[in-house]
């Protein structure tokens, strides 16, 4: 009897707080973070966090695209990879912010292609909720488990 009430007080002092921090302060979480939003999103697919597509480029860039050996069938917001480079993520309360430097040359990115290009679509957060519960699980069993 005393083992399970000593792991139901275990299970009483979990603390969503707790489990954020941990979360927060892993880099390779907030690292895979940018990733989705940059590499599998922006440049992949070219989709925005609603899953709309940005847009297209005009054939003169399509060209040059085509000539670099880079995507041009979508925008990517990728061209000198200064964008991508700006991203940084943190933890706002329960919810993760992303944030980037979106000014390019005298052109505001948010103003030309809207705020949803920071931010995951629906695809993106599973594959992030799948990552947070490897974090959590091993985080979890350790405070259950211990005596």
């Amino acid at each position: 009897m005393r083992a399970l009430e000593s792991l139901a007080n275990r299970v009483k002092s979990l603390n969503i707080n707790d489990m954020i921090h941990e979360l927060s302060e892993n880099t390779e979480l907030m690292d895979y973070v940018i990733e989705l939003n940059t590499k599998n999103q922006l440049y992949d697919k070219g989709v925005n966090s609603l899953n709309v597509s940005i847009g297209d480029y005009s054939p003169k860039t399509k060209g040059i695209k085509q000539e670099l050996g880079q995507p041009y069938d979508r925008v990517t917001l990728n061209d000198t990879g200064a964008f991508y480079e700006s991203f940084i993520t943190y933890f706002n309360g329960k919810d993760i912010v992303i944030s980037a430097n979106v000014i390019k040359d005298t052109s505001d990115l948010i103003s030309d292609w809207g705020k949803e290009i920071l931010g995951l679509n629906e695809d993106s957060l599973t594959l992030l909720r799948l990552k947070a519960k490897l974090i959590l699980i091993p985080y979890i069993k350790k405070i259950l488990l211990t005596r």
